[in-house]
């Protein structure tokens, strides 16, 4: 398993200890195809809407894991995730797993959220029931989104390059190989140019079950958290594109169109709003 670092953390001396400990790479070349790559929480949560988007994008393919460590800002990770980071008041209890025991007395915040998943036995949980690490899979095909509170860039592991890559390696093994899946390049490529509004429109067509913009922005109205903050002629000119790739057509989303949804960061929403509308 090849290990990266974000271009903010890869200029930080705790990416220095990285490369150093599990011979983490560069990526200023870009993202790279497969692997895991490392960020700085705080980096994600504060800076640009677009390079949030771009890595969040990153992990729609399988084979891909990106991994946020501390620190962060207080409050919400992401807009779209209900993961919040909390200041821990008191040191966690052990939880017996090798790597997070090591940094009991270093760790900092916990996770509160109720979105994706955890890895009891990778010792996400501490024993006093708070968390240190959740992780997303949108859906079977895709990459993993994770956050961690665990400062893995701390000398406390020094001496634990082993231990570090095998508790890297668990939470990766929740993507599939790189190679598991080939998705059609036609609609990956029309899928990243479209944006996320796009996309956000796509998840109401699915997720309310319908084709007709009229109903859609209805909804969208109606809700005091909408999906997606569009006019009405952003709405008509996002639906003329979708139509020109081929993913919406008089019935609602297209094969072409379904395929580049649960090939995004998105599916997830999708299926949840399906779930609470019918």
């Amino acid at each position: 398993m090849r290990f990266y670092l974000d271009s903010g953390l890869e200029r930080h001396r705790r990416g220095r200890f990285l490369t150093s400990l599990v011979g983490a790479e560069s990526t200023l070349d870009g993202t790279p195809e497969s692997g895991v790559l490392l960020a700085i929480g705080k980096d994600f949560q504060v800076g640009p809407d677009d390079r949030r988007e771009a890595l969040t994008d990153w992990t729609a393919r399988p084979g891909r894991t990106l991994l946020l460590l501390p620190p962060y800002a207080e409050g919400a990770l992401w807009s779209g995730l209900d993961w919040q980071l909390a200041f821990r008041e008191t040191k966690p209890e052990p939880n017996g797993a090798r790597i997070p025991d090591l940094l009991v007395d270093e760790v900092s915040y916990m996770i509160v959220g109720r979105d994706g998943d955890l890895d009891r036995e990778a010792g996400h949980r501490w024993t006093d029931g708070t968390v240190n690490t959740r992780y997303l899979k949108t859906h079977s095909g895709s990459g993993v989104f994770a956050a961690t509170s665990l400062p893995l860039w701390s000398i406390a592991l020094l001496d634990e390059a082993g231990p570090v890559k095998a508790w890297l390696d668990a939470l990766h093994a929740h993507t599939g190989p790189a190679e598991s899946i080939a998705l059609p390049a036609g609609p990956t490529r029309a899928g990243q140019a479209l944006g996320k509004d796009a996309f956000g429109v796509m998840v109401c067509l699915y997720g309310y079950g319908t084709a007709d913009p009229d109903d859609v922005m209805q909804r969208v109205e109606a809700e005091v958290f909408p999906v997606v903050a569009l006019g009405r002629e952003q709405l008509d000119g996002i639906m003329s594109r979708l139509r020109g790739a081929d993913y919406v057509d008089q019935t609602g989303l297209t094969d072409a169109g379904l395929q580049a949804l649960r090939s995004s960061p998105y599916w997830g929403f999708a299926e949840r709003l399906r779930e609470v509308i019918t």
